[in-house]
């Protein structure tokens, strides 16, 4: 069949799941950078900005300070996209989400391009790799569970 030999050479362009880490040196060449962290000056100045939050949530300093158990792969991609340090919205974003047993709502407001869409997925995307697709995880796409 025609199309299962385009959908064969689409995937193996592009990968899968099973195929982590980097897949060609063009991919290196990409992530693999000398620049200073991106603007750095500017979110050091960023860190003055007052924060209004209704619930005690203490804001972390570097990823690490998480109590986040970080999938080995999203820690590497992470690593690989030069994640140093928290973004001002970041650092209190990732530990609301990640609190167990409390809801609320959570609206964070921040410049474009200042990590807002990380803060967010950061904690999904590591849920959905943590838990097998029994719970609602990502397995069902291929990728080996990890436990």
């Amino acid at each position: 069949n025609p199309q299962d030999n385009e959908r064969k050479k689409y995937l193996e362009s592009v990968g899968t799941w099973t195929e982590q880490g980097m897949k060609s040196k063009s991919e290196k060449q990409l992530f693999e950078f000398n620049e200073k962290e991106v603007d750095a000056i500017y979110f050091d100045d960023a860190n003055l900005i007052d924060v209004e939050i209704d619930n005690e949530i203490k804001p972390i300093e570097k990823f690490s300070d998480l109590k986040l158990d970080l999938d080995p792969w999203l820690k590497d991609n992470m690593d690989l996209c030069n994640f140093k340090r928290p973004t001002p919205i970041q650092k209190y974003v990732l530990p609301a989400l990640i609190r167990e047993n409390k809801s609320f709502d959570l609206i964070g407001v921040a410049e474009t391009g200042s990590g807002k869409t990380a803060a967010f997925l950061i904690p999904l995307i590591n849920h959905l790799l943590k838990f097998g697709k029994e719970n609602g995880g990502l397995n069902y796409v291929g990728r080996n569970r990890r436990t």
